[in-house]
């Protein structure tokens, strides 16, 4: 079984996971993908199998993996095209938006965040996204074929996503219920996920230590299962 984990910055959630994936000593291989060469130095350093950094080495390991911990990874399985120079509208900058918008962008993305506080947009600019206000979220969809929320309010509603191109992906990182009218969004044939997410930014070994023990989880189900 082969396990991808991806990560950014110093990788240090990412660190944590690989060390607790090893010590529980489940038969799988462990593959570290970071976004820049610190973070797959740090994942080697945890225990990682083998390590790679980079774009191309994300989008070859997703499409031979079993299970891929991080939401990029999610983006990489599910779009058709690579991240690079692609227009991704990310709804919310909290700190998981942050965290998602720093890497998103270090993989060649061309981000636009939709926020409602004009200091949440300024945040975005500083960090060399683009940045438009909430309220024009309808306006500012049909230039959108990717979107990745987390704002757990309905924000993506039927209205916003069938302004989005046709067969859009949508990843909804948000707390349940999330922000995606996800009835609408299977009417209009778009791709929703609704994948639950953890504060990585703010609190990057807890939320390695929570992702560690649900990989595990779902690792020794799959071991079970004939």
């Amino acid at each position: 079984m082969k396990l991808v984990i991806i990560d950014g910055q110093s990788g240090r959630m990412g660190a944590l996971l690989a060390e607790r994936i090893k010590a529980a000593k489940l038969p799988c291989e462990v593959l570290a993908v970071g976004t820049n060469a610190i973070a797959t130095a740090a994942m080697m350093k945890a225990g990682a199998d083998q390590g790679a950094t980079g774009e191309n080495p994300v989008l070859v390991a997703c499409r031979t993996a079993d299970v891929i911990a991080g939401p990029i990874g999610i983006l990489m399985a599910e779009r058709t095209r690579t991240l690079w120079n692609s227009a991704i509208l990310l709804v919310g900058f909290g700190p998981v938006g942050q965290a998602l918008g720093v890497r998103l962008a270090a993989l060649g993305a061309q981000v636009t965040v939709a926020a409602r506080r004009p200091a949440q947009r300024a945040l975005a600019e500083s960090f060399s996204l683009r940045a438009v206000d909430l309220a024009r979220l309808e306006q500012a969809a049909p230039a959108f074929d990717t979107v990745v929320n987390t704002i757990p309010a309905p924000v993506l509603t039927e209205a916003v996503l069938a302004a989005l191109r046709p067969g859009s992906l949508i990843v909804d990182l948000a707390s349940k219920p999330g922000g995606t009218d996800f009835a609408a969004a299977r009417r209009l044939e778009h791709r929703a996920i609704h994948a639950l997410s953890l504060p990585a930014a703010c609190a990057p070994e807890t939320a390695g230590e929570a992702l560690a023990r649900t990989v595990c989880e779902i690792l020794a189900e799959r071991e079970e299962t004939p």
